[in-house]
């Protein structure tokens, strides 16, 4: 009988042990890690150059985007739908997907260390905001310009 309780308990502990060291397999399709650094480092740094150039219009640009990201899945000889399929996989395994955003962020604070440096404000060329708007013609002879403040 004690045998019985002894080789019972066993089995438990066996099965316990067996159950906390399974780990889930990777799918199938899935990018790489290094692949995937890399290619949101590249998508972060296209995002961010976008966001620059166009501020807040974004929607104004989103041909462009969506071609950036065409020539960035083929550099990457990836697909949006990979890419989709990866992201889902390492949203669900938090540990991992940080790891991969500890890179990601390296990478980028990396870029960001060699920039060139910017110029003094000195430097950079100002121009008169109220000299860049041309007069618009109203009726009755009068411009906008001429119309403000009287």
């Amino acid at each position: 009988m004690k045998a019985g309780k002894i080789s019972y308990i066993l089995l438990i502990v066996f099965t316990i042990v067996l159950a906390g060291c399974h780990r889930e397999r990777r799918p199938e399709g899935l990018l790489e890690e290094s692949v995937l650094v890399d290619f949101l480092v590249d998508a972060h740094l296209l995002e961010a150059y976008y966001s620059v150039q166009v501020g807040f219009r974004i929607d104004s640009v989103a041909a462009d985007v969506a071609a950036s990201y065409e020539e960035l899945y083929a550099k990457y000889s990836t697909s949006k739908e990979q890419v989709d399929k990866t992201r889902d996989y390492y949203q669900s395994h938090f540990d991992e997907y940080k790891a991969v955003y500890e890179q990601v962020e390296e990478k980028l604070a990396h870029y960001a260390d060699n920039l060139p440096p910017a110029l003094p404000d000195d430097d950079v060329p100002q121009q008169d905001s109220m000299r860049a708007i041309q007069p618009v013609a109203f009726p009755f002879g009068k411009t906008k310009s001429q119309d403000v403040g009287h």
